[in-house]
């Protein structure tokens, strides 16, 4: 009766090995079909390989209004930025990009300003935001769209606008400009972006 007992044993350790064995490779050749039925073909590589990223950014100030632009020589010192007014009125400021707040105050030339640092695909570049009538209490990390203050006269300005300046630096740097095309200019070594064609060509002249 014992051998009985131990043969059946025997018989069904046998019978579920199998089992597990037929199960597991069905399972592996369903994953095998499964993998070569989704994978991505070469044209669809090529597809993707060929999309550029999108940015969502944002214009500093709505309905935008150029008064004074990106230039190399402006009554004798380069304008790094780019002044705006809004034509409907709407005096919001608003970050261009999403980043990190990192400096904000009063300077006697600025005025109130934020200055924000943005990471555009591994490169560093700041956004500042000059001559506020006043900023929003915030710090850290903010969106694009985000409003941090309202345009004023603050700092040396003759009329309410804002002053948005990019570059790969903070403001005042000295004015010995090196190089200058339109879209980009060097001083003392940093570089510093045309901020409206930034804003219409999504980040495309400081890739």
């Amino acid at each position: 009766m014992q051998i009985k007992r131990i043969v059946c044993a025997i018989v069904s350790v046998i019978s579920m090995v199998l089992v597990m064995n037929v199960f597991q490779f069905s399972v592996i050749e369903g994953r095998a079909v499964a993998n070569s039925t989704t994978a991505p073909t070469t044209a669809q590589r090529a597809i993707v390989a060929k999309k550029t990223v999108t940015y969502i950014i944002n214009s500093p100030v709505k309905n935008r209004k150029i008064v004074s632009y990106f230039s190399k020589n402006r009554n004798g010192r380069p304008h790094k930025g780019t002044d705006y007014v809004s034509k409907t009125g709407s005096k919001a400021v608003y970050a261009f990009y999403k980043g990190m707040i990192v400096l904000k105050g009063y300077e006697s030339s600025m005025g109130n300003y934020v200055v924000i640092k943005h990471n555009v695909s591994g490169k560093i570049i700041y956004s500042t935001y000059m001559h506020l009538k006043s900023y929003k209490n915030i710090t850290g990390f903010v969106k694009a769209g985000r409003q941090i203050g309202t345009m004023g006269n603050t700092g040396h300005s003759f009329s309410t606008h804002l002053h948005f300046q990019i570059g790969d630096a903070v403001p005042h740097v000295g004015t010995n400009v090196t190089f200058y095309n339109g879209d980009k200019m060097v001083a003392n070594g940093y570089t510093f972006y045309n901020s409206e064609r930034v804003i219409t060509t999504k980040f495309k002249i400081i890739k």
